[in-house]
């Protein structure tokens, strides 16, 4: 074939020969139905690697210009190229075939009412930054989550690359509904490190599409009719979101500064209607609080004396925190009844949407059969992905420098909280994590200040989104991951004056 390639071209190999093929389709050269040489033939002739060249038949089969058959070959494909266009919506769309008048009057309408969900503060409403005309830079203080410039990207481009090159099928295919055994392997010694019991028939790991997933499918598994779920009040309003979504009733538990208040949490237990408890026991969130070892050792023990499970959500685990670690309540529980969720979406990829479950190894085999109802097994090909990159020591490096940057915003936050924060507002000092949460003075409410926030350029979590039922509160959430020491510092200067204005107007007093 007339093919010549410049290898000190900045354009790689294989796209030059993919063009200079695509070149003799379209100029009529190579017509439909014709041979080309084999990979290994035109590999020699060109005096490169038949990876490259297969990489180019393969990219060129992708966009129908050629057509492949293993024992057969490669052929100039019928369809030279043009890819089918997608469909275009219809101006109009057809009248139905008859009229609903023709219909039984019982028939007509459909009542959807019972369906519905009360959506209100299920998420952050996307604002529009670009809609922002003051003069000032538009900061957000609402989502907690990883910074998008800290992804390593470079990285997991080469995984990927490297992984693509030399597909193996049980990436793309039904994998089992427990996960990517050497994901499970490893995530089991990881928890072994932190003094869970993983030996056999103890504790087993299932592995699930992020945090939602394993809440959900342990709501499933968990709930039982008639019962409620006890949750700190306030909590992830991710939570919240999942037990107002399958319509489970719940109650909320007060929160104090080192954790749940346990006392409300037995009246609660002593009517025998909870059924399941779910808490945030380290790095609390919203609040940052960390349970104390007493609260979680009487935990387990309301447990035990109630025969109530405990989920218990460890999202930072990777992140650590300042100060003695404390042991998770899944480290202590000797009766088997907690369930650990935990996730990688706060210290890596929140998209890659890789968690796992923690389960007694008891109940582990019916919730991976649950699991394998729900949804056949998760992406193998993202569990590969996440494995190598930790095997090749990448993740660990990338959790050390996620610490760093976290930790030096956080003291940044804390810093600008004390200079400019006008009396009567309160917060919470954080020993790590990605938020903080503050408080006005009662008789204010977050939600009215939220609003005067936004008129100003600014951002911030009312409390509505984490407290049960989505009321009202004077505490709101403020997120320092995604925000640089700059704009830390700029945001919470700012903040600390609209705060000052808000509270001297008395604008939200009841």
């Amino acid at each position: 074939m007339f093919i010549k390639i410049d290898k000190s071209s900045r354009i790689p190999v294989y796209r030059q020969i993919m063009n200079a093929i695509i070149e003799l389709i379209d100029s009529g050269v190579l017509a439909a139905g014709e041979r080309l040489p084999s990979s290994r033939e035109l590999a020699h002739s060109l005096g490169v690697t038949r990876k490259t060249v297969i990489t180019a038949y393969q990219e060129l089969v992708a966009i129908q210009y050629l057509d492949s058959t293993i024992g057969s070959g490669t052929f100039v494909s019928h369809l030279k190229g043009s890819k089918r266009k997608p469909t275009e919506p219809p101006e109009t769309y057809p009248e139905p075939a008859f009229e609903a008048s023709e219909m039984p009057e019982a028939l007509k309408n459909m009542s959807w009412q019972k369906y519905m969900l009360a959506g209100d503060f299920f998420a952050m409403p996307r604002r529009n930054v670009k809609s922002w005309s003051g003069s000032e830079k538009f900061i957000s203080f609402a989502k907690a989550l990883p910074d998008p410039t800290q992804f390593p990207f470079d990285r997991i481009k080469k995984i990927a690359s490297r992984m693509l090159w030399d597909p193996k099928a049980y990436f793309f295919n039904y994998g089992h509904p427990q996960g990517y055994q050497p994901l499970v392997e490893w995530v089991s010694q990881c928890l072994a490190a932190e003094q869970i019991d993983m030996r056999e028939g103890h504790n087993d790991v299932i592995l699930a599409g992020g945090f939602q997933l394993a809440l959900n499918l342990l709501l499933s598994f968990l709930t039982r009719e008639g019962k409620s779920v006890a949750v700190e009040n306030p909590t992830y309003t991710s939570v919240l979101n999942s037990l107002i979504a399958r319509g489970i009733k719940h109650v909320g538990i007060p929160m104090e500064p080192d954790g749940m208040n346990l006392r409300i949490l037995r009246e609660k237990l002593k009517s025998k209607k909870i059924g399941l408890i779910i808490v945030v026991p380290t790095l609390h969130n919203p609040t940052g609080t960390i349970m104390s070892l007493e609260k979680r050792r009487e935990l387990l023990r309301l447990a035990a004396e109630y025969q109530v499970p405990i989920i218990e959500d460890v999202y930072l685990m990777f992140l650590g925190y300042e100060g003695k670690a404390l042991p998770s309540l899944k480290a202590l529980d000797l009766g088997g009844y907690v369930f650990q969720v935990g996730s990688f979406s706060k210290v890596f990829l929140p998209g890659l949407r890789i968690g796992w479950i923690t389960a007694p190894s008891e109940v582990a085999l019916p919730l991976v059969k649950l699991k394998r109802a729900t949804d056949q097994g998760d992406s193998f090909f993202l569990q590969t992905l996440l494995y190598e990159f930790i095997i090749k020591g990448y993740f660990d490096m990338h959790t050390r420098k996620a610490r760093r940057v976290y930790d030096g915003r956080r003291e940044i936050m804390m810093d600008e909280l004390k200079r400019h924060m006008p009396d009567g507002v309160s917060w919470i000092e954080p020993r790590g994590g990605l938020s903080t949460w503050l408080s006005l003075p009662k008789g204010y409410n977050s939600r009215e200040l939220y609003e005067v926030a936004l008129e100003k350029g600014m951002e911030i979590a009312p409390g509505n989104f984490f407290y049960v039922g989505k009321k009202d509160a004077r505490s709101f959430r403020l997120a320092f991951s995604m925000l640089s020491q700059q704009d830390v510092r700029e945001g919470v200067r700012r903040l600390g004056r609209i705060v000052k204005d808000f509270l001297r107007t008395g604008k939200a007093k009841r």
